[in-house]
């Protein structure tokens, strides 16, 4: 399991980087491990907001493979991401008499 959390933890990060240029954050990430014997493993992981916080994409991503490991050993694997808007930043309730004050002056 290390060494497969070793691995997508650097494509989380490359994932990461490309959604933080594009100014975007990554609502939705799925791994699919291609394991022994032909068989496929596939895991989503879906964070309650879109992020771009790698340690926490990281740390799902670990629950997740821990609460479901794969059945055979791990030949490849394949992270993609779907990409989300950021969550806007809620104003408190005095901006706007804050905003209409230093306008009046």
């Amino acid at each position: 399991m290390e060494s497969l959390l070793f691995v997508a933890a650097r494509m989380i990060e490359c994932l990461v980087q490309w959604a933080t240029a594009h100014a975007l954050a990554l609502a939705t990430l799925t791994i699919d491990c291609a394991l022994e014997g032909d068989a496929m493993h596939r895991r989503t992981v879906r964070p309650a907001v879109a992020t771009q916080d790698r340690k926490m994409l990281l740390k799902l991503v670990q629950l997740e493979m821990s609460a479901h490991p794969p059945q055979a050993a791990v030949m490849a694997v394949t992270l993609t991401a779907e990409p989300g808007e950021m969550r806007k930043v809620q104003r408190d309730c005095l901006h706007r008499r804050r905003r209409r004050l230093r306008d009046s002056m």
